[in-house]
């Protein structure tokens, strides 16, 4: 193998290795009324009301374009219910849909506007215990 080949190599790996898993000015905290997005380098978590904190792997991350989709359940006491959560970011707002399917329902489709100042409003939602 030629040196030039064995350098870029090295380079290559280096780049892969210091880049942001979530992209450029994506890794942080989405927010809308009753939904919230904290994506980190390392994964992140998605919160929704009376259920506990979706936790993502690095596998669930925005793409060049600034797409994200990922799927998880929820399996609690009051909540059963699997969903699909589908985002696009566009500049500073991060449009994203989430399905929701449980048993003997019809799916619920419920579109967000997420943007990184906003105000989930979790933390006053009364949930039974």
């Amino acid at each position: 193998m030629s040196k030039a080949r064995v350098w870029f190599g090295i380079a290559t790996m280096a780049c892969v290795a210091c880049t942001d898993s979530f992209g450029p000015g994506i890794v942080g905290r989405w927010a809308a009324p009753g939904i919230e997005l904290v994506t980190r380098t390392d994964g992140g978590e998605l919160r929704l009301p009376c259920v506990s904190p979706f936790e993502l792997s690095r596998l669930a991350r925005f793409d060049t374009t600034g797409a994200i989709q990922f799927a998880g359940a929820a399996r609690e006491m009051w909540y059963n219910y699997d969903f699909v959560f589908r985002g696009q970011l566009h500049g500073d707002t991060l449009s994203a849909t989430l399905t929701v399917t449980a048993p003997d329902h019809v799916p619920a489709v419920v579109e967000y506007l997420m943007t990184p100042g906003a105000d989930s409003g979790l933390e006053r939602v009364v949930c039974l215990v």
